[in-house]
């Protein structure tokens, strides 16, 4: 390539013993042979100068880095957030506060510590907890051998309703 004259616009050739030099060069990294037909030309030529590159325009704010790298935690920050005061915030002031509602099937007028059960049991009432009736006791044992099958219907009920 031709170089620059120091006032960076005009172009100063090689000199013939700069070009024989580089010749030679040439000829001794590619190994050459004239018996084989190679043969070297080195001539001078401009590179085409490259424009300057315009900078590029200002990423927008959701593409720089940092709003990428904050991006995950702060989803995952108002995400937890949303967790405590929608869901747990509520749950836990119902517990405290003591207030339950009736849910339907629930009869009442029952205190909260007994049960009721359902059904029709062919006048057959069992005794409450603690109090044994002895003629209830003795109808119960008639009942099974008089009819098995409302007994298997009551042992069925009993069944269902430990299921719910």
């Amino acid at each position: 390539n031709n170089i620059l004259g120091e006032d960076g616009s005009s172009r100063i050739t090689r000199d013939a013993s700069e070009v024989v030099r580089i010749e030679r060069i040439i000829k001794g990294v590619i190994n050459f042979n004239a018996t084989r037909g190679d043969s070297i030309i080195v001539d001078a030529f401009d590179f085409p100068l490259v424009a300057a590159i315009p900078e590029p325009a200002p990423l927008e704010f959701y593409e720089e880095d940092l709003f990428k790298i904050l991006l995950k935690p702060a989803v995952v920050l108002i995400g937890v957030l949303l967790l405590i005061f929608m869901v747990f915030k509520p749950m836990i002031s119902k517990l405290t506060t003591g207030t339950m509602t009736l849910e339907s099937g629930i009869n009442p007028n029952l205190v909260p510590d007994q049960l009721s059960l359902g059904g029709d049991m062919g006048g057959l009432s069992l005794p409450p907890p603690g109090r044994k009736s002895m003629a209830q006791v003795d109808r119960a044992r008639s009942a099974v051998g008089d009819d098995p099958a409302m007994v298997a219907q009551v042992v069925k009920n009993w069944m269902e309703s430990d299921d719910q």
